[in-house]
């Protein structure tokens, strides 16, 4: 009984696992070596020589200096990674926000892309971080002004980087019901230089103004020793519809000329009476579309979706043509018609 409470002390004594021998020393085992062994936690004498830690009170004040310039350097470095932000030139800053309400206005005052790109070149002419930086503080200013001048930059500005920033600042104006309220000009496409410019071959129209719509078919030449023609044929409705139908097409000569041959009969079988057709000037033709334009201004209609897409081809031919021949002032309506028929019409 007294080994017993001997080896119990012994063990509280110690916390260690096994027996103990009289005088209350531990009898450790290789049990109890290895349990020590499990539980011993690794101090700094059993790391690596190349794990050691080094202390740094032993370096010299010329290595220390030496160390922290390194330091300095690699931060450095990192930091010229980051985007440029421009040189805090807040005056700078301050008097391009106050132009932005004469550079919109200029904007909407532009009739083509070159003078909306004249009208930001007092933006555009800074360095690239300046412009974000401007785009920045611009889309704070809650007003169209703003918004205009945002989406001009988003349009025009060469730099990727400022058109991206000019359409985040844009995104955010939208969040708070702010839009823009000037609208870019179409690019025009390029017209290729050739030796074989289209031009002008010979126009033909119904006269049957008096029903409220006639057919107008246009032609052009065009192609290597113009062996080829352009045909452009408008359905105009002068009550309702405007520009009604539309469509074009490029084929030989022969072709076209077998398509006009056609064109009173198709008409005449169509209204189920004879329809005379007439020659007409492309300035003739000209005011017949501008006519049924209007018509669908004031009427709030749109033209024929294939005229709309064939616009820019049709603006370069038939309204920017420099010589589209003499405007007889001609009605088009039926002369065989009754007096009191043309005042009814």
């Amino acid at each position: 009984m007294c080994r017993a409470l001997r080896s119990f002390a012994a063990l509280r004594m110690t916390d260690l696992g096994g027996w103990s021998n009289r005088d209350g020393r531990s009898a450790l085992s290789g049990f109890t070596h290895r349990a020590k062994k499990v539980r011993a936690i690794p101090t700094i004498l059993s790391l690596a020589p190349h794990d050691t830690i080094r202390d740094n009170s032993k370096r010299s004040p010329q290595t220390n200096a030496r160390m922290n310039e390194r330091r300095t350097q690699v931060m450095t470095s990192k930091k010229s990674q980051q985007p440029f932000v421009p040189q805090g030139d807040d005056a700078h800053l301050q008097h391009l926000l106050e132009q932005r309400h004469s550079i919109a206005e200029s904007l909407r005052g532009s009739s083509s892309r070159i003078q909306a790109e004249t009208a930001l070149a007092s933006i555009m002419s800074n360095a690239g971080g300046t412009q974000v930086a401007f785009l920045r503080a611009l889309a704070k200013q809650r007003d169209v002004d703003a918004a205009d001048v945002l989406l001009a930059l988003n349009e025009l500005a060469p730099d990727k980087a400022v058109r991206k920033e000019a359409r985040r600042a844009l995104i955010q104006l939208a969040g708070g019901k702010i839009y823009p309220s000037w609208t870019p000009e179409p690019e025009r496409p390029a017209v290729p230089v050739s030796t074989y410019a289209p031009r002008f071959w010979k126009g033909v129209t119904t006269i049957m103004r008096e029903e409220g719509e006639i057919e107008i078919v246009l032609c052009w030449e065009q192609g290597f020793e113009y062996s080829e023609a352009r045909m452009m044929s408008f359905v105009l409705d002068f009550w309702r519809y405007g520009v009604k139908d539309f469509s074009t097409e490029i084929s030989n000569k022969r072709h076209i000329e077998a398509h006009f041959s056609e064109m009173a009969a198709d008409v005449n079988k169509l209204m189920g009476k004879e329809v005379r057709v007439t020659d007409c000037t492309l300035a003739e033709a000209r005011r017949l579309i501008l006519d049924a334009l209007a018509v669908n201004r004031l009427r709030k209609t749109t033209p024929h979706k294939e005229y709309r897409h064939y616009l820019p081809t049709i603006q370069h031919l038939v309204f920017d043509a420099q010589d589209a021949g003499e405007d007889r002032g001609r009605t088009f309506i039926n002369p065989d018609m009754e007096p009191d028929e043309m005042v009814m019409h």
